[in-house]
């Protein structure tokens, strides 16, 4: 697995999910450049659908681990809002109850509906 960076690094951190079996920079290509203007986006690719990668994608719990490890490790073990993006239409939020996470949820919504 391989988690992708962009954007300043003393900005908040925005965590991005591509659908199971889909690839980064087909949810999220378009949405990162815009999000980095203003955010640390990390976008999270996972085994088996990284185009650089020849790995398998094993289980979603053992990326899940993978993923927490690298915020624990690059994030100091916190990030302010992670996304994902389920479908080609649909995008949700994982914090809702945040005011921030409110904030950039509607961000990014809006952008993907360009």
């Amino acid at each position: 697995m391989k988690i992708y960076a962009f954007g300043a690094e003393d900005a908040p951190v925005i965590l991005l999910l591509p659908g199971t079996c889909c690839r980064w920079r087909s949810n999220f290509g378009h949405v990162i450049p815009l999000l980095a203007d203003d955010c640390r986006v990390r976008c999270v690719s996972y085994d088996g659908f990284d185009e650089t990668e020849r790995t398998e994608f094993p289980t979603m719990p053992e990326e899940t681990e993978k993923i927490e490890a690298y915020i624990r490790e690059h994030c100091g073990g916190h990030i302010r809002t992670a996304f994902a993006r389920p479908g080609m239409v649909h995008c949700y939020c994982m914090l809702p109850y945040f005011k921030e996470a409110r904030e950039d949820f509607a961000k990014i919504t809006e952008i993907l509906r360009k």
